[in-house]
């Protein structure tokens, strides 16, 4: 497994999908729920890869 794929699923494994739609309502900072949604596309790239 690629070191940025171990990373990724490590970060994701704390960031439920319950946690991720709070995040989301909550988060008024675009670039945080940028660099959140860019972790789980990363994930999901790691996943089917």
């Amino acid at each position: 497994m690629k070191p940025s794929c171990y990373f990724s699923n490590l970060a994701w494994a704390l960031i439920s999908r319950r946690k991720w739609n709070r995040f989301k309502k909550a988060a008024g900072n675009v670039k945080k729920v940028q660099s959140a949604y860019l972790l789980k596309l990363l994930r999901e790239n790691c996943d089917t890869a």
